[in-house]
Formats: structure tokens, sequence, C-alpha cells
């Protein structure tokens, strides 16, 4: 002890302090941050510091369907539109409920026909009831026009052949009218009228009539 005692100095204490101080100051410099910004860093020592961007990874799998939500409540309804005028478009018939005879004349009508332009059909079947030779006709008429249908039996084998006809008008009504069609057999042969075909009146009111003429070809 005496030893050590008489090598102390001043300058041994000092340097020993000096020492201490210079140990204890490094620990303490370790645990703060000493660089708090990236100007204080050499840029080509930032550069070194950024790793390269990673690839994307792949899409997950898509989620399952959600539920369907609730169906919203109905708007109300719009106001009702005002009636539109009314179209041309009407049909008037009028057909025999079943087959009479035998006559020499057949007559069917369509009463009333209200004013207006008109597509007219008419339609029947003669039955002659003797077996031989003659001319069948139908004619439909209104005011206005008429058409006509001809058929003839040339010694029929049975007698009961059904001579078809049909006829054709167009017409403009200025006023209420009936359409008439009449059917028999030249030489007063009786006749009946046939269910099959039915007689049969149709008028198809129409618009307007566009007639125009031409030459066959």
């Amino acid at each position: 002890m005496n030893r050590i005692w008489r090598h102390l100095s001043y300058a041994n204490v000092v340097a020993t302090l000096a020492l201490l101080f210079a140990m204890s100051g490094g620990a303490l410099a370790a645990k703060h941050y000493l660089i708090n910004s990236t100007k204080q860093i050499n840029p080509k020592v930032l550069k070194r510091l950024k790793g390269n961007t990673g690839r994307t990874g792949r899409q997950g799998q898509a989620g399952a369907q959600g539920l369907v939500g609730a169906q919203g409540p109905g708007g109300p309804q719009g106001p009702l539109g005002k009636e539109g005028p009314r179209g041309p478009s009407e049909v008037y018939e009028v057909e025999i409920a079943k087959s009479h005879g035998p006559s020499q004349n057949h007559t069917l009508t369509l009463s009333k026909l209200p004013p207006g332009t008109y597509v007219i059909f008419g339609r029947a079947g003669l039955i002659p009831n003797e077996r031989k030779s003659s001319g069948a006709r139908c004619d439909l008429a209104t005011v206005g026009g008429v058409d006509s249908d001809f058929f003839t039996f040339i010694s029929p084998g049975t007698g009961f052949e059904v001579a078809p006809m049909t006829m054709q008008l167009t017409v403009t009504l200025e006023s209420t009218a009936d359409v008439t069609m009449r059917c028999g057999f030249e030489a007063a042969l009786p006749s009946f009228l046939s269910t099959n075909p039915t007689a049969r009146i149709v008028a198809i009111r129409v618009d307007s009539q566009h007639k125009t003429t031409a030459e066959g070809s």
C-alpha cells in the first residue's frame, strides 16, 4: 500500500480521471442518435442504403358473393295519360247461323254500317239441288260499289259439289248503309247455302282510301 501511495501524484490522478470520463462519455454517446436527418448522410451512402422495389404480390382469390339485398319499395304510380284519339279500325261482321234451302235465291245482309271508308269481303258456298249443268252467281253490293263472282257446274257427277264464291269491295260511305250478298243458280235451279264455307260478310273500317289505276303487263 505504501508503495502505491508513493507513486501517486497529481498528474496520475488527472490522467486517471480523464480516462474514466472518456470511457463513460463513449458509452453515453452509444445510447443516443447522433444523426437525425438524411441531410447529414453522404448522398452516395444514402443511395446504397435504399433497397430495390420488391415484386408485386399475386392477386388474392375473389371473395364469395354477398347476399342479395332486399328489393326496394316500388315508386309511386305516375299520373294517367290523356286518352288518345279513337283509331279508325273497326270490324263489322255477319254470317248465317245454319245452312238453309233449297231456294232459288239466298240473301245475307250486314245492316246499318256507319259512315266511313271500308274494305268489305263476302264469301259463300252454293250446293245445287239437282244434277245438271248450271252457273252460280253471287253479288256483294252497297252504296257506291258492287262485286260479283261466278262458278259453273258442268254435268256434276254427284250433284252435291260446292260452288265457292268470294267477293271484295272498297267503298267510302257518306251515311249509314246496308251491305247485301245475293247468291243463286241460273235457270231458277234450287240450291242450298252451305255452312262449309260459311256464308259471311266482313267489313273493316280503315283510315282512308287511296285509289290508283294501272295497266296490266
